[in-house]
């Protein structure tokens, strides 16, 4: 898409925040207001646009393209949005352990049961682990206790929440990095036990790196869009 606009910014609009373009609000692909819940993040979105070039790079729009989809694919479906994460939470990569080498069952011991610990301080939900290939069946108060955790008012950050459980596979790491009991780096690494145990053993080749960047990339931009929503 070519660059259609001279100037972006941001602007309050009562309790809500706008971006403008040529000082016309923004709008989502489905033609709705998009209506942020603070400046910061406003202007972070505003910065986003400014920033592009004589054309639009559409990867480069990672803040703006969350908060579209919280307006135009979470907010009208929210319960079936958490309920998917929930499903992701009943078969949660945290709790899949290998049987061997020594050295990755220690590592992912290591990674994960501070994160299945403090998930059951945080919201009851005790997951537990297993080292069987078929699927491990968890308590229904568990799951539960999961939809009351993934069930966020603020649609925004439900919508960044998303995107790192899709990242991830996790929603105890996602869950752990919206409450900063991970930080964006710690929840990359969370996610990426085996894969960073495989590269020291036997190298990193060009597709799982650029499938490891697009990971990080993702995990980033939720991070900062969770924590514009805050300020």
């Amino acid at each position: 898409m070519i660059r259609f606009y001279k100037q972006a910014a941001a602007r309050a609009e009562g309790a809500c925040h706008v971006v403008t373009l040529d000082d016309r609000p923004m709008k989502t692909p489905a033609r709705r207001a998009l209506v942020l819940p603070t400046a910061a993040l406003a202007r972070a979105v505003a910065e986003e646009w400014q920033a592009q070039g004589e054309s639009v790079d559409q990867d480069t729009l990672a803040l703006t393209r969350i908060a579209c989809t919280a307006l135009d694919r979470i907010e009208d479906c929210r319960a079936e949005v958490v309920e998917h994460m929930v499903s992701t939470g009943a078969t949660d990569m945290t709790c899949y352990r290998v049987t061997e080498p020594a050295d990755l069952v220690a590592r992912q011991s290591a990674a994960w049961d501070p994160l299945l610990d403090w998930l059951a301080d945080y919201s009851g939900a005790r997951l537990d682990p297993t080292d069987a290939i078929s699927p491990r069946e968890q308590s229904s108060e568990a799951l539960e206790q999961l939809r009351r955790a993934a069930d966020i008012p603020d649609v925004m950050v439900l919508s960044a929440l998303v995107g790192v459980v899709a990242a991830t596979n996790s929603l105890v790491i996602g869950l752990a990095l919206r409450e900063n009991r991970l930080d964006g780096a710690g929840a990359f690494e969370a996610s990426q036990v085996e894969e960073s145990f495989q590269i020291e053993r036997w190298g990193e080749d060009s597709e799982l790196t650029e499938r490891r960047a697009s990971i990080l990339r993702e995990i980033a931009a939720c991070t900062a869009f969770m924590t514009l929503c805050r300020e």
